[in-house]
């Protein structure tokens, strides 16, 4: 499995759209085996761009200045298919190409962009995308309930965010009034005991609102 920070995935899809996506284009990421962390876009050489990808024979060594910059290996080579194509027998070309963990394949199908990932074993790799914000979310909170990890968080291929801890899973519940309601019940700093009209003024939610998402916070244990 390939973890892909959704920051990144933006990131390259953005730089896609921003090409001629008529034309293959092309990459490198740079990372682990089971995370990338970074992406260098590189140019296509090939003759009959709008049906193959072609680097430079200085690409791979543009790459490799760009690992010892930034700190983090490199993994893979990537190239796009712009008439929305899903990964082939064609494409274990690419990996056969090149001595990488793995070739990465991002179909442009217009609307959206699907990634796939193969190999070295010529095997399609299962990708996830996991959210750098929500993970920040649920380790602020895990700090509050005296957790040191709630797990991290992932979005699966159709969307559905997923956690590796159960707690962390009743944290990814929450919705964003649930969250404001949270928050502002850890900074009271009040003598008397919090009422909901108190969290009303500091949250501008209706009484039903503050009702139920107090309620939400309740059974799932963020507070008492």
């Amino acid at each position: 499995m390939i973890i892909i920070p959704r920051s990144l995935r933006i990131l390259v899809e953005g730089y896609i759209k921003k090409t001629d996506r008529k034309k293959e284009q092309g990459g490198y990421f740079f990372g682990t085996e089971s995370k990338f962390q970074a992406f260098l876009p590189a140019v296509n050489y090939s003759s009959n761009p709008h049906r193959e990808f072609v680097k430079g024979s200085h690409s791979s060594r543009w790459a490799a200045e760009f690992e010892k910059m930034i700190g983090i290996p490199l993994v893979s080579s990537m190239h796009t298919h712009p008439g929305g194509a899903v990964a082939s027998e064609g494409d274990r070309k690419y990996i056969k190409a090149h001595s990488l963990e793995y070739e990465v394949i991002i179909a442009d199908q217009g609307d959206r962009f699907r990634w796939f990932v193969i190999d070295r074993k010529l095997r399609e790799v299962g990708v996830v995308e996991t959210d750098e914000e929500l993970e920040r979310l649920v380790f602020l909170l895990g700090q509050e309930v005296g957790l040191i990890d709630l797990g991290q968080v992932f979005m699966s291929p159709n969307g559905e965010l997923m956690n590796t801890n159960r707690l962390g899973r009743a944290v990814l519940s929450l919705d964003s009034d649930t969250v404001k309601v949270y928050e502002v019940s850890q900074n009271y700093k009040g003598w008397r005991t919090q009422t909901k009209t108190d969290i009303r003024e500091k949250t501008g939610l209706s009484h039903a609102r503050v009702t139920k998402a107090l309620t939400k916070l309740k059974e799932n244990e963020l507070i008492e």
